[in-house]
């Protein structure tokens, strides 16, 4: 063997690996903010999907929703505190998630694809 198919052979390991850990992160990703949408009738956590512009999932990935007040829940931009409301800061979050869904989901997201990475790592 030479060393450029030696190269090339690990390049298509790395690869692998990469588009592995780049899809079941996103997976994680879109598990994690349904986990962390509040229920009130279930749409909003039910609305979440995954949407990406290449086959590979390598170039842009986005977890969206169609609910028009899904940065009401993200943002605490509730008008007032109620039964199912709490004030934290500035803003006024659902009681169940008054850290928001998708900033909460983005802290968490480093470690879990550190940890797939090592799972796949060539």
């Amino acid at each position: 063997m030479s060393f450029a198919s030696d190269v090339e052979k690990w390049v298509s390991k790395v690869n692998k690996a990469l588009d592995a850990t780049m899809r079941e992160t996103v997976i994680e990703a879109h598990n994690g903010v349904k986990a962390h949408t509040p229920v009130d009738t279930g749409e909003l956590r039910q609305s979440w999907g995954i949407s990406d512009n290449d086959p590979r999932w390598g170039k842009a990935v986005s977890i969206w929703t169609d609910k028009e007040y899904a940065p009401v829940v993200e943002y605490g931009l509730y008008p007032g505190v109620g039964a199912k409301t709490t004030k934290v800061g500035s803003g006024i979050f659902s009681v169940q998630a008054p850290q928001g869904m998708v900033r909460i989901t983005a802290k968490e997201m480093k470690s879990v694809a550190e940890k797939i990475w090592s799972q796949h790592a060539p």
